[in-house]
């Protein structure tokens, strides 16, 4: 997880200075990908999405992101007080083969 963490703050610095204009599409890619990362091995694969600007200025920018993610995966579950919650050993959700 801390080689994660540390690719993830070189990319942004490496985005951040790089000689390339940032574009919304770019940063809007990057924070879908962050909303599905996790410490399991589960893969999700996202390239089916599809990143379009429709509305930008110099400081704010809307990006419609649309598609469809494949994902497969077991979440396992322990019931607690009467809830239902992510089983708190090991990983969390396991990956189909």
């Amino acid at each position: 997880m801390k080689r994660i963490v540390i690719v993830g703050m070189l990319a942004a610095v490496l985005m951040i200075l790089g000689c390339a204009k940032p574009k919304p599409e770019d940063a809007a890619k990057d924070i879908v990908k962050k909303q599905f990362q996790s410490e399991s091995a589960v893969k999700v694969d996202m390239s089916k999405l599809e990143y379009k600007v429709v509305n930008q200025s110099d400081t704010a920018a809307v990006v419609k992101v649309s598609g469809t993610i494949k994902y497969d995966g077991i979440v396992e579950l322990v019931k607690a007080n009467g809830k239902w919650q992510a089983k708190k050993e090991k990983q969390v959700v396991t990956q189909i083969e």
